[in-house]
């Protein structure tokens, strides 16, 4: 499992744009309609703002460094807490398999 982080700018908005975290890891969800799974990125919302003249393109940052630091320190949280979590969902798979094996 890979976590794979964009930022983006929020459409629709004048002024100073909200920076939005759209984070893909390979969730699915189930469609019950179309009896399916189906692939839904995570969107969080930074709380970073930026006008679309201060916004780099090619990088997906802000030019002005605090608010890139920011979107940075965000991205590098958002990877720790991943690997932990697929850590621990390796070691609950391990204990579970352990379970299993015994009975």
């Amino acid at each position: 499992m890979k976590l794979k982080i964009n930022f983006i700018l929020k459409t629709g908005v004048q002024g100073e744009i909200p920076v939005l975290a759209v984070m893909n890891f390979g969730y699915k969800e189930f469609d019950a309609l179309k009896q399916t799974y189906v692939y839904k990125p995570l969107r969080y919302y930074t709380g970073v703002k930026v006008k679309k003249s201060d916004w780099n393109e090619v990088e997906k940052l802000p030019t002005e460094k605090s608010k890139r630091a920011i979107l940075l320190q965000i991205n590098k949280k958002a990877t720790l807490i991943s690997v932990a979590f697929l850590i621990i969902t390796l070691i609950c798979f391990r204990l579970g398999l352990k379970q299993q094996v015994k009975s």
